[in-house]
């Protein structure tokens, strides 16, 4: 599947702007951890995780998981591994293991439209990420609160207003297209996202700015992981907030 997202900052309004036009439907809780780019999963790593750790209903995907990433390594796209603890009020507590790269010249890691890898692992996210370090090496850990909020009319999309480790309070919108997804359906989609973002209030980070942002918690993680403190505890890192 295409992944289109937008992260922003919130104004002082959107909260009160989500209050207005959106409906709460759920609250979470994310811990991310990421890998090293510029290293991919060996067949031998991928074949252990599906045999014993997939639901039995996703092995089937394997393949065409395999497929996807060789074809992206061919390209030489940068892949961004990760893994993902979702707790959730409405639905079991779930790990994921996460692949995604830029279909633009954007990031990897914060890129408005990238290729997506989600499947679902019967382990938990410590356990999984033992077994992927036999490939990778840890990048960076985040945590992060959600609040999932539904749209006010058809054809728009879900928002989340998350407060990560480092970042802060971010509204982050997306859509999912399909893989045959032409140029125009994702400039008409990113169109869509962008008008939901000036509805709140929010102004969109760059993906410059995002690389900044995710290069400087990468190299300083533990000071921000472990109790969940953002870029505002530091005075060095303030000037990120701006």
């Amino acid at each position: 599947m295409i992944e289109l997202e937008l992260k922003s900052i919130p104004s002082d309004r959107t909260a009160d702007l989500l209050a207005i036009h959106y409906t709460l439907a759920d609250t979470q809780i994310h811990k991310n951890h990421y890998f090293s780019p510029g290293t991919s999963l060996s067949l031998n790593v991928l074949n252990t995780i599906a045999m014993s750790h997939l639901p039995s209903d996703r092995i089937d995907q394997l393949e065409s998981v395999v497929e996807s990433l060789a074809e992206a390594c061919v390209r030489k796209l940068p892949i961004s591994i990760r893994t993902r603890s979702l707790i959730s009020i409405h639905e079991p507590p779930r790990t994921l293991l996460i692949a995604k790269w830029s279909l633009n010249d954007e990031s990897s890691e914060n890129g408005s439209i990238r290729q997506e890898i989600e499947l679902p692992v019967l382990l938990q996210i410590d356990s999984l990420d033992s077994i992927l370090e036999r490939d990778l090496a840890i990048q960076s850990k985040w945590r992060r609160s959600r609040a999932v909020y539904l749209p006010p009319f058809e054809g728009a999309e879900t928002v989340c207003v998350d407060h990560n480790s480092g970042y802060g309070p971010i509204v982050e919108i997306e859509a999912i297209l399909s893989d045959e997804a032409t140029a125009e359906d994702k400039t008409l989609a990113l169109k869509i996202l962008r008008a939901q973002l000036d509805l709140l209030e929010c102004r969109e980070l760059s993906d410059d700015r995002l690389c900044e942002m995710f290069a400087v918690y990468s190299a300083n993680w533990e000071l921000f992981y472990p109790d969940c403190k953002t870029f505002a505890d530091f005075p060095e890192f303030r000037y990120l907030m701006n």
